[in-house]
């Protein structure tokens, strides 16, 4: 599920704790999506009036594409 923000953010990966691959997806209207790996201390500046951060993962038998 995807979580809705507007301006200025910085997101940033804190910790990691699971074996599976992790990564966070932002989505802004009209721009190709940031994709970042979930590794700690991994981060990235978005700014726009509104946008989206969505955390994925996956099994350790499955890499994320």
């Amino acid at each position: 599920m995807a979580i809705t923000m507007q301006g200025a953010w910085t997101v940033t990966v804190k910790s990691k704790n699971a074996s599976f691959d992790q990564r966070f997806v932002v989505s802004r209207p009209g721009n190709p999506d940031i994709i970042v790996n979930g590794v700690a201390g991994n981060s990235v500046f978005v700014t726009a009036p509104q946008w989206s951060v969505n955390v994925q993962s996956r099994s350790a038998r499955t890499a994320l594409d």
